[in-house]
């Protein structure tokens, strides 16, 4: 139960951190800018903190979902399910059929 409470406070911490950095973006965008490249930086800049702040929590809530997680079950095998038969006719004579399994 801790290593779960442990990564929902990481997640909480994360989506703090990206508010803020949200508000920081929207604060720059609505500002009077000198130049396109202005708000072009301040994109920039926020897809980097976005990305470093993912970056920074994710090895820690793994390793705090690692002992909770349940072990992955794989799937077994499923038959094909191709039962499609076609009909060929011979041209010659137009009566006999061929079955051919597509």
């Amino acid at each position: 139960m801790r290593a779960v409470g442990t990564s929902q406070m990481e997640i909480a911490g994360l989506q703090a951190r990206q508010a803020q950095a949200l508000m920081r973006w929207t604060h720059e965008i609505m500002r009077p800018a000198p130049s396109p490249m202005h708000h072009f930086n301040a994109c920039a800049e926020l897809w980097t903190m976005m990305i470093g702040n993912c970056a920074e929590v994710a090895p820690r809530v793994a390793a705090a979902g690692g002992s909770v997680a349940a072990p992955v079950v794989k799937l077994p095998v499923k038959r094909s399910r191709d039962r499609l038969v076609l009909l060929e006719r011979d041209e010659q004579t137009g009566e006999t059929y061929e079955r051919k399994v597509a």
